[in-house]
């Protein structure tokens, strides 16, 4: 397929392609799903005609550009950059800090390593430590802020908890019973240790960052991932669908939330309605991850 440079399809293009909805570089484009000429560049929508249709979120930083402006106006010599995702300071030679100033909605899950310069502004050192298991493994969407916690890259807790969980042949009642709030398989208060429950729920302690697989890029987790991916991971290994597992955490999450649940809306007939409380993407999204590592390992 021929571009012209900001992503319109040339009428009289001579190149041939199938049917594939991600195009463009490499966005999908959301004609053929919603009847209207953008691409999902992740952060943003993109129109054909050079512009987004969302303020860019870093505009502050470039008062010349325009904010809707794509690749500064400039998209034959520019790329829209991978973003910001995580950002972290080095600790020591196996630990990292996490820091506020990346962008989780970018759709880059890179972890960069980085450092103020004499402005006191974060630039990358060029080090790259892994990337993420989800956009939010280090980001709060329930409050909307980083937590600044620490990666540690040879805690190897999670390992121990999921193949705990695989080699044992849990069965999903069993994991429920267990995985309730500060009960043993509720990994992100208590590590997979019945001695150490996170009881004042320091939210540091809940995003502490580890491992969860290795190789030239690893993939690095929040513990709140890691028992999100587990939950998701034990309905699909279950067969139990996407959608019955939302509507189970769903109505966990009401139940226990002083937000939801059951509650009184008229005081002299005592008529009670059941208000639902939703889990928000930091849960969600890593829920999702292991439901579909767990489709694939179903039990007979």
């Amino acid at each position: 397929m021929d571009y012209l440079p900001y992503g319109e399809k040339c009428n009289n293009s001579t190149l041939i392609s199938g049917e594939n909805d991600y195009l463009y570089g490499g966005k999908e484009f959301q004609a053929p799903l919603f009847n209207i000429p953008w691409y999902d560049s992740q952060a943003r929508f993109q129109t054909t005609d050079g512009i987004f249709v969302s303020l860019d979120p870093q505009c502050e930083k470039y008062y010349s550009i325009s904010p809707y402006a794509y690749c500064a106006g400039n998209p034959v010599n520019v790329i829209d950059p991978d973003g910001n995702s995580t950002y972290v300071t080095k600790k020591n030679d196996n630990e990292y800090n996490v820091v506020d100033g990346g962008d989780p909605f970018d759709g880059d899950n890179k972890i960069y390593v980085v450092e103020k310069d004499i402005n006191g502004v974060y630039q990358r050192t060029g080090a790259i430590i892994g990337r993420t298991a989800t956009p939010f493994s280090f980001y709060d969407t329930d409050s909307n802020q980083w937590v600044l916690s620490t990666i540690n890259m040879l805690d190897e807790s999670a390992f121990r908890f999921t193949n705990y969980l695989v080699d044992h042949n849990i069965s999903l009642a069993e994991y429920i019973k267990e995985a309730h709030n500060c009960q043993l398989y509720d990994f992100k208060e208590t590590n997979f240790e019945e001695d150490q429950v996170n009881i004042e729920h320091d939210k540091k302690y809940t995003y502490r960052g580890m491992p969860v697989s290795y190789g030239e890029m690893p993939i690095i987790a929040s513990a709140r991932d890691v028992g999100n991916i587990a939950a998701g991971y034990m309905s699909a290994v279950n067969h139990i669908p996407y959608f019955l597992h939302r509507l189970a955490c769903d109505y966990y999450q009401s139940i226990t939330s002083d937000k939801g649940g059951w509650v009184e809306v008229n005081p002299i007939t005592h008529d009670m309605t059941f208000k639902w409380v939703f889990e928000g993407p930091s849960s969600t999204s890593a829920q999702r991850v292991g439901w579909e590592i767990g489709k694939s390992k179903r039990r007979k």
